[in-house]
């Protein structure tokens, strides 16, 4: 574990990565499920 930040302008720059990471990884689950909808729309067409 990182040690605690020191100061609110660390704290702050640690709450913005974790909120992009946290924004990055629900695009991909919705990129990955928006496929994965496309496919069985493709598969239930025949």
């Amino acid at each position: 574990m990182p040690p605690p930040p020191k100061t609110e302008e660390d704290r702050l720059r640690l709450r913005i990565l974790q909120l992009e990471a946290e924004v990055a990884y629900l695009k991909e689950l919705r990129r990955l499920r928006l496929q994965d909808e496309a496919e069985q729309r493709k598969l239930s067409k025949g």
